[in-house]
């Protein structure tokens, strides 16, 4: 159903993962006086020249996917066994995601220099949260319409 509590958790993720796909991710400051980097989704933007570097579109196209899995998990309310199975997807991507996050920040940082996790890096795991609370909403759905079958 819709206007069950699962459809606000599963919009509350959403919203979530668009806003960590706006804001950067990650600060990357060299030690010495030049400026620092800015790690966004899709690009690692230079702090003195400007430049983008695109390497990192992964972890947006990952931000992407899952959005679209759980928009379609909203609307598709009807077959609640598809939807617990998309939200079990959307929860591994994020899980995928946030390791790639670790792993690209430990890597692509020149030597000396210090990365700084910025707040919004923190949005994907909260929207795991999110989505184990819509798959157990909508499991209790499932089993009081068996229970109901039952009684029938």
């Amino acid at each position: 159903m819709i206007q069950r509590i699962q459809t606000v958790y599963l919009l509350l993720s959403v919203i979530l993962l668009v806003l960590c796909g706006m804001f950067p991710i990650a600060t990357i400051s060299p030690d010495d006086v030049s400026s620092p980097s800015l790690m966004y989704n899709m690009c690692i933007i230079d702090g003195n020249t400007g430049k983008w570097s695109f390497s990192v579109v992964g972890l947006l196209l990952v931000l992407i996917y899952v959005c679209v899995i759980t928009v379609f998990n909203i609307f598709g309310f009807k077959n609640r066994k598809r939807q617990m199975s998309r939200c079990v997807l959307s929860m591994v991507l994020l899980v995928i995601w946030l390791v790639g996050y670790v792993v690209i920040c430990n890597t692509i940082v020149p030597e000396g220099a210090l990365v700084r996790y910025e707040y919004p890096a923190v949005l994907p795991f909260i929207a795991i949260l999110l989505q184990w609370l819509a798959r157990n909403g909508i499991k209790h759905d499932e089993e009081l319409i068996r229970a109901a079958d039952r009684i029938r």
